[in-house]
């Protein structure tokens, strides 16, 4: 998705379907959740924030990073810090593209 529509070269499905079934999957995910995974940093989560490309990466990234927060803030909150993450939130609050519920969460 990241890599933008001329890179989706099927047919079937199409690019609009999967982003919307992966929104739909998303969305249906318990966001208090504890996750079995160990993030040493969130560079590769990051890196989806800024763009506007495929709005349900810039989706996923946020929900990801508010789920880390919010279920481990001591462990994930100065890693989200350290590495520049609230300013990239706060970008995502700016872009028209960004969905509203991807904003309520990057708030």
């Amino acid at each position: 998705m990241f890599d933008g529509p001329a890179v989706w070269s099927m047919e079937d499905p199409r690019r609009d379907s999967v982003m919307d079934k992966m929104m739909d999957a998303i969305q249906s995910w318990d966001v208090s959740s504890r996750r079995n995974i160990n993030y040493r940093s969130f560079e590769p989560i990051l890196r989806l924030l800024p763009q506007s490309i495929a709005p349900v990466s810039q989706h996923w990234a946020t929900w990801a990073l508010y789920n880390l927060v919010s279920v481990y803030p001591s462990k994930y909150c100065p890693l989200l810090i350290k590495e520049g993450g609230i300013s990239l939130l706060e970008k995502v609050l700016e872009l028209e593209s960004s969905h509203p519920e991807t904003k309520d969460m990057a708030r």
